[in-house]
């Protein structure tokens, strides 16, 4: 009979070694790929944090190129105008993060410089593109304050960022006081200038509690139509903080009877019948004629301080010539 041919099958050290081979293969397989992923995801890390960074300097190198002199002319003394000077109201500060200056200590210098970014917080004041912003870069340790509070910490952790600082245009106090009658006058200017009409200012007098005072302020742009001037307003009636008021003394406040044609009366909606007197701007900023040196400014003080001069006040004083608006303190 002929022999049947062997059918020898793998012993069981054969089969537990080939495991043993295939294990390590792709042990070693993974281990690649578990090293290829850790490169690749540190190498998109990387390449966005440089991505993010060059276009953190490009902004910031783009807005610092903005930085602007403002210039304007204004008096060389200005309690004893003798003639006047080109000025500037570009502010530069430079210094080491920390110790007063934004940002954390150890971490570099920081800057802030004034340059017109176009950024306001009131929606009718978007077409004021040469208003000047505040705006500061400076590296801080910190978290990402736009993550959700409830998010872990391991997800949203400390590092290093560039940080900025963007003031706008109405915050902006190298301009006067931090009222919101300084603001205005800056806006009025600033409209009558962008426009190249006259903007009329308007402050307001009107009871509260039964005592009456100068409380508020409008802003009006003058609009000639077949012959006849309209005002249009540019704002909504702007209060003054609580408890605050514009001195009604002449000797205080000279500005509020300097120009006679813008004196009346008037009912307003929410604070009832007012009386009101301002003063006009013109399409070169200046505020012509009837504004003299002698009568160009206003106080604003405590409603409750019957000093003269108050205590605690503040003066603006506006430039008849350019516009320029000024403050003094105590």
């Amino acid at each position: 009979m002929p022999s049947r041919p062997s059918s020898r099958s793998f012993t069981l050290v054969e089969v537990l070694v080939a495991v043993a081979l295939a294990i390590l293969l792709l042990a070693a397989l993974f281990s690649m790929m578990g090293q290829v992923s850790g490169v690749w995801r540190r190498s998109t890390g990387s390449i966005e944090a440089f991505q993010g960074a060059r276009v953190g300097f490009d902004l910031m190198g783009r807005n610092l190129s903005q930085a602007t002199l403002n210039a304007y002319v204004d008096y060389d003394n200005v309690t004893n105008p003798a003639y006047y000077l080109r000025k500037s109201d570009l502010r530069f500060v430079v210094g080491a993060a920390g110790n007063g200056i934004p940002g954390t200590a150890g971490t570099g210098q920081a800057v802030f410089f004034q340059a017109p970014l176009h950024n306001v917080s009131t929606a009718s004041r978007t077409s004021l593109d040469t208003l000047l912003n505040t705006c500061g870069y400076y590296v801080s340790f910190t978290t990402n304050a736009t993550v959700p509070a409830h998010v872990a910490g391991t997800q949203n952790p400390y590092r290093y960022r560039l940080m900025q600082m963007l003031v706008p245009s109405e915050g902006n106090t190298i301009y006067g006081c931090t009222t919101n009658p300084s603001v205005i006058d800056l806006l009025a200017r600033q409209e009558a200038v962008s426009k190249n009409r006259e903007v009329e200012v308007r402050f307001y007098s009107f009871p509260v509690n039964g005592a009456a005072g100068w409380r508020a302020a409008q802003v009006f742009r003058v609009e000639q139509a077949s012959g006849a001037a309209s005002l249009v307003p540019v704002d909504r009636v702007v209060p003054l903080p609580n408890g605050i008021v514009i001195s009604s003394s002449a000797a205080l406040s000279p500005l509020l009877s300097a120009d006679a044609s813008i004196q009346g009366t008037v009912v307003l909606p929410g604070y009832g019948s007012a009386t009101y007197a301002g003063f006009r701007y013109r399409p070169d900023g200046s505020t012509g004629s009837v504004v003299t040196s002698a009568n160009n400014f206003l106080t604003f003080q405590e409603a409750n301080d019957p000093a003269s001069p108050p205590k605690n006040y503040c003066t603006l004083q506006i430039n008849p010539v350019t516009g320029k608006v000024s403050s003094y303190r105590p």
